[in-house]
């Protein structure tokens, strides 16, 4: 069986909503936070694949194993379209005809790309972490994307119709942890409602973990806090390399 290695509201969420919305055969490992590493609640895993590890060579979550094909993959836009060709035989998370595909798949780029760089690690206005940084990417989001995203969405409930696809579980996942909290989606009433439609999926509840989690937000709370460094180096090891 397939293991998608998952920490929750990190990027891995989109691909653990995938995997909950088509009911697929894929193990879900959650994983925890303790001390700056990702770390199983069970104890180290180790992993077939070496160096390339448990969150990977850059050091982040997803990972997703298939031991039968050998296969590995650690970007989540990769991994979601794996998921569709294995497990979505009825094209029920990605559109069917090829110029909808096309879109879909840019936009699935898109917001590991470039959206979620953007909103990552966004703060809000007069927050400790407030900085010049942090100015040009509140503006970015509500001058540049905001904009694309409400005409991508065009009146419609979804990004790529009046049905759910995956390409939304990419953008949904970074604006639940940052973009609702840095205040910068409040100008935009269709982006809120689009969100609130999403965050109402039970999927998502799945994939992203109680929101009243305190330990938790507490782990995310250091990761910001390690983010917004001059070194930009999370010292984050694998539990392989242990």
């Amino acid at each position: 069986m397939p293991t998608l290695y998952h920490f929750p509201r990190s990027l891995s969420s989109a691909a653990a909503q995938v995997i909950a919305e088509l009911s697929a055969p894929v193990e879900v490992a959650e994983l925890g936070f303790e001390a700056g590493q990702f770390v199983p609640p069970t104890g180290p895993v180790k992993l077939p694949t070496g160096g390339m590890g448990l969150i990977g060579p850059v050091r982040s979550c997803p990972t997703y194993v298939e031991e039968d094909s050998g296969l590995t993959l650690i970007q989540c836009a990769a991994i979601v379209e794996r998921l569709c060709d294995r497990f979505d035989a009825e094209s029920t998370l990605r559109p069917a005809a090829p110029d909808a595909r096309a879109r879909h798949l840019s936009l699935l780029v898109f917001a590991e790309a470039t959206f979620f760089p953007v909103v990552q690690f966004l703060s809000p206005e007069g927050s400790p972490h407030d900085n010049a940084r942090e100015a040009m990417r509140r503006a970015r989001f509500q001058g540049l994307i905001a904009p694309f995203l409400t005409e991508q969405l065009g009146g419609q409930s979804y990004l790529c119709g009046e049905t759910v696809t995956a390409s939304d579980f990419l953008i949904g996942m970074p604006c639940m942890n940052n973009a609702f909290n840095a205040g910068v989606v409040d100008g935009f009433p269709e982006l809120l409602e689009y969100f609130e439609r999403l965050r109402s999926r039970s999927s998502f509840q799945q994939a992203h973990g109680d929101p009243d989690d305190a330990e938790l937000s507490a782990a995310l709370g250091a990761m910001v806090r390690t983010a917004h460094t001059n070194s930009w180096d999370f010292g984050y090891r694998a539990p392989h390399e242990d």
